[in-house]
C-alpha cells in the first residue's frame, strides 16, 4: 500500500486528523496550482476550489481507500470542481446582467447615441440573421418578451432561449461591425428602447377598416392555400415523429371535413361579395346614398356586415384548424412511447461501452452509461449539467437537507449520481435520432435493462467549452432529487434512533 493510501486508511478507519493533515500538506500545492490555472489566476477562487476538493476528499475517504492513485483523483476532481465553479459564476453573472438589462428597459426611454448609427442599417442586419435568430431578437428586444415567453414561442426552455437570444445578439453585433458601426455593450437596451415607435393615433382603426373593406375572395383563397400547406407540413412531421398510422387516418378525416366546411364558407363569401359589389356599384352610379331607395341601401349595409362576419368566421375557422393540428402534433411528440415491447434499433451491449469522451452528443451518452456501469462518479460529474433554474431549486433543496445528508452526498451532483445509481443496470443502449441546433441537441435513446424491459427517452444536451453534457432539470428529476434527500434523511434518523 502506498503512503497516500495508508494515510487515507488511517483517516477513514481511525479518524486520524494528523493523517489527513499530512495528506493535505503533500498535495495542496498540486491542487492549488491546477485550480489557479483553471480559474485564470484568480487566487481567491482557486483557494475556494482547493477547499472544496479536500472537503470532497475527506467525505469520500472510505470509498477512495482502494483507489490506485489518490493523487489522480485529486487532480481530476480539481478540474471538475473548478469548471463547476466557473459555470456557477457565469450563470450568476448572466442573471445579474439580465436583471441590469431589464432595469434599463423599465426606465423612461431616452435616445441613445448609438441609435443614430444603428437606425440606417438595422433592417439589413436583422435580415442577415437566420429565421430562428431573427424571431428570438424580435420577441426579446422588439416586443420586450420575457425569456420564458420567448422560449414558449420558439419551443425552447427558458435557459435555451437565453442562449439563443445571446447568440443572436452577438451575430447582430457582428453584422453591424461589418457595416462599420461599432456598438456598445448596451446594444440590447438601445434596440429595445428605439426599435418600435408608437404609431399615429387612429392608424390601427383606419387600417382595420380599409383592410377588411379591400379584402376579397382572392385573400380568402390565399389563406386557404397557406392553411393547406401548413396542414401538410404538420402531418408529415407527425408521421416522422410518431409513426402513428391510426392518428394520421383520423387527422386526414378531420382535414377532409374541415376542408369541406372551409369551401362552403368561401362560396358564401363569394356570393355575398358579388351582391355587395353590385349594390356598391349602383350606389356609386347614383352618386349619393340618399338617391338609393332605403330598402336597397339597408340591404347593402346588411350584406357588407355579413361579408365581414363570414370573413372573420372563416379566419377563426382556419386558426382553429391550425391550432388543432398543432395540438395533435404536440401531443404526439409528448407521448413518444416510454416503454417498448422490444428495441426498434440494434443496441450497443454494455460490454462494448468505453470512455469515449464527450466530443459529440452520442459519445457523451455512451460515456455516461459507461461511467454509471463502472461506478465512476468523477466521470459522471464531467458529463452532466443542470438547467439554470433547476440548479437553483436543487441547491435550495440540498441546502435545506440535514448536515449529515449533505456530507453523505457532498454536492447536488452527488445526489443526482446516487439517484441514478438506484436505477437497475442497463444491458444495452442506442441513440435512435438526433435534432441538433447549434449548441443544443435533443436526442431519442433506447435502453434495455438486464431483465429485458425496454425504455425510450428524450434527452437534452448542451455543448459547453469542455464538450457535450446531458442537461438535467425537469420536474421529474427534481422530484426524484427531493425524494433521494428525504430518503437519506429518514435513513440517518433511523440509524440514530
Amino acid at each position: 500500500m502506498s503512503e497516500d493510501a495508508e494515510l487515507l486508511r488511517r483517516y477513514a478507519v481511525e479518524h486520524s486528523e494528523a493523517a489527513f493533515t499530512e495528506l493535505i500538506r503533500r498535495h495542496v500545492d498540486l491542487v492549488y496550482s491546477a485550480a489557479l490555472r483553471l480559474v485564470n489566476g484568480d487566487a481567491h477562487r482557486a483557494q475556494d476550489v482547493t477547499q472544496q476538493v479536500f472537503a470532497d476528499f475527506a467525505r469520500q475517504a472510505k470509498r477512495l481507500m482502494e483507489h490506485p492513485a489518490p493523487v489522480g483523483w485529486l487532480y481530476t476532481t480539481t478540474r471538475l470542481t473548478a469548471l463547476r465553479t466557473i459555470r456557477t459564476e457565469q450563470r450568476r453573472s448572466a442573471r445579474e446582467q439580465e436583471a441590469t438589462t431589464m432595469n434599463e428597459l423599465l426606465r423612461e426611454p431616452t435616445p441613445e447615441p448609438d441609435w443614430d448609427h444603428l437606425r440606417p442599417v438595422l433592417e439589413d442586419a436583422m435580415h442577415e440573421l437566420g429565421e430562428k435568430d431573427r424571431h428570438a431578437v424580435l420577441l426579446r428586444f422588439f416586443q420586450n418578451k420575457s425569456l420564458k415567453e420567448v422560449g414558449m414561442a420558439l419551443g425552447l426552455g427558458e435557459n435555451a432561449a437565453r442562449m439563443r437570444v445571446d447568440r443572436a445578439l452577438e451575430k447582430l453585433r457582428a453584422a453591424f461591425l461589418q457595416r462599420g458601426v461599432v456598438t456598445t455593450a448596451a446594444l440590447a437596451s438601445v434596440i429595445s428602447a428605439n426599435a418600435v415607435q408608437i404609431a399615429p393615433a387612429g392608424l390601427a382603426a383606419t387600417l382595420a377598416s380599409t383592410s377588411l373593406a379591400g379584402a376579397g375572395t382572392g385573400t380568402t383563397f390565399t389563406l386557404f392555400k397557406f392553411m393547406t400547406a401548413t396542414q401538410l407540413k404538420l402531418g408529415v412531421t407527425a408521421l416522422v415523429v410518431a409513426g402513428a398510422a391510426t392518428a394520421l387516418v383520423v387527422q386526414h378525416q378531420t382535414q377532409t371535413r374541415l376542408g369541406g366546411e372551409n369551401q362552403s364558407l368561401r362560396q358564401q363569401i363569394s356570393q355575398l361579395q358579388t351582391d355587395n359589389e353590385s349594390l356598391s356599384n349602383r350606389l356609386a352610379t347614383a352618386g349619393d346614398s340618399n338617391s338609393l331607395p332605403d330598402k336597397q341601401f339597408n340591404e347593402l349595409l346588411r350584406l357588407r356586415g355579413e361579408v365581414g362576419a363570414f370573413r372573420r368566421q372563416n379566419e377563426n375557422h382556419g386558426k382553429a384548424q391550425s391550432d388543432a393540428h398543432q395540438a395533435r402534433l404536440s401531443q404526439t411528440e409528448a407521448n413518444l412511447p416510454a416503454v417498448l415491447d422490444a428495441p426498434t434499433v440494434p443496441l450497443s451491449p454494455a460490454a462494448d461501452w468505453a470512455n469515449v469522451g464527450n466530443a459529440s452528443p452520442a459519445a457523451a451518452m455512451q460515456t455516461l452509461n459507461w461511467a454509471m456501469s463502472k461506478h465512476d462518479a468523477n466521470a459522471f460529474s464531467s458529463l452532466v449539467a443542470w438547467d439554470a433554474d433547476a440548479e437553483a431549486k436543487a441547491e435550495a433543496l440540498f441546502a435545506a437537507a440535514p448536515e449529515s445528508v449533505r456530507q453523505k452526498f457532498g454536492s447536488v451532483d452527488g445526489v443526482l449520481y446516487a439517484m441514478l445509481s438506484d436505477i437497475p443496470p442497463i444491458a444495452g443502449f442506442a441513440v435512435v435520432s438526433q435534432n441538433m441546433q447549434g449548441d443544443e441537441d435533443t436526442l431519442i435513446e433506447q435502453h434495455q435493462y438486464q431483465d429485458g424491459r425496454v425504455r425510450q427517452n428524450q434527452v437534452t444536451l448542451h455543448q459547453f467549452g469542455d464538450g457535450w453534457r446531458i442537461v438535467f432539470g425537469d420536474e421529474r428529476t427534481l422530484r426524484g432529487f427531493d425524494a433521494t434527500l428525504k430518503f437519506a434523511a429518514a435513513a440517518n434518523a433511523g440509524q440514530q434512533a
